[in-house]
């Protein structure tokens, strides 16, 4: 999810368990403490230059539900020693801190960018693909469970505020959101498979496949092999787009792997996307 959600989904479960008196500091320490995972993107950019291992590597031990539990542990014994309001309720704070870090791998893994919630388990990503990554219906309940939270800190209808907001959002990651392939702009465009074989077993070619499920299409683009996560974008604009290797006598050689910018073409298409979106569909027609 991207990161107001995690401030909000993190502050609405935190002001939700906390003692009322300590709601609004609540709300302020669970939005920190949902945000910490992604913080691995900080070392993946600043001391790494490949972009594979940036994709990749996000959201793998910082999001393990291995690893998570004694982060948490180690939070809560950190702050039981040094605030007041976990002194006075260190109970019902350790289970604040573990619910509220863990939710942040959890919600992810709703999303279809991939989580490694067994990390480092050689298990590939889950991708329950039932949220989008920024998705203002889930987070919206939030935004206004915490927000009301803070302005009402410890009405009596405040802790029912919280869980409605909860449960709305809960409520909407559970329906599957399912993308309808467009004609022409979707996982059905044609792919390079011979090419794609050929360099299945190039290590990085490996790591983008185990990585996207196999949701991948590899193209020629001026004689580069040039492979797109078909999870994330619509054709010809893919959000990853990776130059992997380059022909050489008719073979495909590795080489350094380029990210490539978007192509910013699907936008022509969007006439046709809107048409399409509010026709009927037609029996047998999306197994076309």
């Amino acid at each position: 999810m991207d990161s107001i959600t995690h401030l909000f989904l993190g502050g609405a479960i935190a002001a939700a368990m906390a003692p009322k008196q300590h709601r609004r500091v609540a709300i302020l320490i669970g939005a920190a403490i949902n945000s910490l995972p992604d913080l691995d993107v900080v070392p993946l950019l600043l001391l790494n230059d490949d972009p594979v291992i940036t994709l990749t590597w996000h959201r793998a031990a910082t999001h393990s539900l291995l690893v998570l539990p004694w982060v948490a542990y180690a939070l809560w014994w950190l702050l039981k020693s040094r605030w007041t309001p976990v002194r006075e309720d260190p109970r019902r704070w350790f289970w604040l801190i573990q619910v509220t870090l863990l939710a942040h791998p959890l919600i992810d893994g709703f999303t279809v960018y991939g989580t490694q919630l067994l990390w480092p388990l050689p298990v590939p990503p889950v991708m329950w693909s039932s949220l989008f990554i920024i998705d203002p219906f889930f987070t919206f309940p939030l935004f206004l469970a915490c927000v009301i939270a803070w302005r009402l800190r410890d009405a009596r209808s405040t802790q029912r505020v919280l869980v409605f907001g909860l449960a709305r959002g809960g409520a909407h990651a559970g329906r599957l959101s399912r993308r309808r392939a467009f004609a022409g702009c979707g996982p059905g465009a044609d792919s390079d498979i011979q090419g794609l074989r050929r360099v299945s077993t190039y290590p990085v070619v490996a790591r983008l496949l185990w990585f996207s499920h196999g949701f991948m299409k590899a193209e020629t683009k001026d004689g580069r092999l040039v492979l797109s996560d078909l999870r994330m974008g619509a054709e010809p604009d893919y959000s990853f787009r990776f130059a992997v290797a380059t022909r050489r006598n008719g073979d495909w050689r590795a080489t350094p792997v380029e990210q490539l910018k978007w192509p910013w073409l699907a936008s022509r298409r969007l006439p046709e996307v809107w048409r399409r979106i509010w026709t009927p569909v037609i029996a047998g027609e999306e197994s076309r």
